[in-house]
């Protein structure tokens, strides 16, 4: 059974309180939703008759149970949200029955998914509601397997995304708008539109992670989060939990795309909420090699994807990528002692690649100078001198994995 609710919170009124005009969305990007429209409705939209959420049903509770589906140890309950709200709105407020693009809607806290349906309406004859919309999107539950949760799959031409995201164990806000209308083109054909949209931080259905962690209700809740006292079975995020300190997530892993002019991109994948950039990237080197908006906790691209790597994706688990960057690169071992002293010095290189130097008090014979491939390019080592190991037994070599 898998179980999850809207609750409200004080955090949400508080952001909810904010101005558009009191932050520059524009920082994302220029088609950030909330750059490009301001709030504002679309003149395409013609006669708006409703606009926006009532309170109580801000306050709704929702709890799905259908289907056998493994029940889940660390599902956060949704609070509601009045920064993704507004997101939501102002995106329904554009008359468009599509989605916007993820970094139109990314905020600085975390990646933002989107829920959305769209219904004919005809005033007092068809109608569409908030029940029949989530309804809608959870109903998709009957085409998922329960052996796609970990990892997480989807079937080719097989629609369960909606449901997914709503019920996405790490997601932890929502918030949603509604606008019915009338365009021009609609008041010919006799009808209006209805559009429901909900927005979820942080975003899920990354493809390989955890749908959720299989188990007994609540006995696997993310650090930062204790079992509720309200909704048995969900975990609740402490709110005294520093924003800057995340529930674990021992998952995360830095994927970085390799492109073909040189440049590069750097995402955050995680099963836990994150903070600050989820997106970043660097220009090619003939364009200055400028890098911007790199995760706290990834490399930046450019020191992945040197010229072996052009047109691969390459994934990093973020704790390794810490550790590259914490721990001093070079590393000597002795190999023998006395007047003809030896010493191996090792470098194990952030591309995932290898040298050994051997440095020796008397005259050498043989190769001083040896190197290894990543292991993600076949780890072939060349030249290792004699008196050294293979660099790959000194550098770890599952530093990264081909996506």
């Amino acid at each position: 059974m898998i179980i999850f609710k809207v609750t409200w919170g004080q955090e949400a009124d508080k952001i909810s309180e904010r101005n558009v005009k009191e932050f520059d969305y524009c920082q994302f990007s220029k088609k950030h939703t909330l750059c490009q429209f301001k709030n504002k409705i679309s003149s395409s939209c013609g006669n708006v008759t409703y606009r926006g959420i009532l309170d109580q049903r801000r306050r709704t509770s929702f709890r799905g149970s259908p289907g056998p589906q493994p029940s889940a140890a660390n599902m956060i309950e949704l609070a509601w949200d009045g920064e993704l709200a507004l997101e939501a709105q102002t995106w329904a407020d554009q008359c468009i029955t599509d989605h916007d693009c993820p970094s139109c809607r990314k905020l600085s806290r975390f990646s933002v998914g989107q829920n959305l349906y769209s219904f004919g309406h005809i005033p007092g004859i068809f109608e569409g509601s908030w029940k029949r919309a989530i309804s809608g999107w959870y109903d998709e539950v009957v085409d998922f397997k329960n052996n796609h949760v970990d990892p997480f799959k989807i079937r080719k031409g097989v629609l369960v995304g909606h449901f997914t995201q709503v019920a996405w164990a790490t997601t932890s806000k929502i918030g949603c708008g509604r606008l019915t209308y009338f365009s021009e083109e609609s008041k010919t054909l006799g009808y209006g539109q209805q559009l429901y949209i909900c927005n979820y931080g942080r975003a899920g259905n990354y493809i390989g992670s955890k749908f959720y962690k299989i188990g007994t209700p609540c006995s696997k809740c993310p650090k930062g989060s204790e079992c509720s006292s309200n909704y048995p079975g969900l975990c609740t995020l402490d709110p005294n939990l520093s924003v800057t300190k995340p529930p674990e997530d021992e998952n995360a892993r830095c994927n970085y795309e390799c492109k073909n002019n040189l440049g590069c991109s750097v995402s955050i994948q995680t099963t836990g909420i994150v903070n600050g950039p989820t997106l970043g990237s660097c220009f090619p080197p003939f364009f200055g090699g400028k890098c911007s908006g790199t995760p706290k906790d990834c490399l930046n691209c450019s020191s992945i994807c040197i010229d072996s790597n052009v047109g691969m994706k390459v994934s990093i688990a973020v704790k390794r990528a810490n550790d590259i960057r914490k721990t001093p690169l070079q590393n000597k071992e002795s190999s023998s002692k006395g007047p003809d002293s030896k010493t191996c010095h090792y470098t194990c290189k952030p591309t995932g690649g290898c040298s050994v130097r051997l440095k020796s008090s008397s005259p050498l014979s043989g190769n001083v100078l040896g190197s290894c491939f990543s292991p993600v390019f076949g780890g072939e080592c060349f030249g290792t001198p004699k008196d050294c190991g293979s660099c790959l037994e000194k550098c770890e070599k599952k530093w990264w994995r081909v996506v």
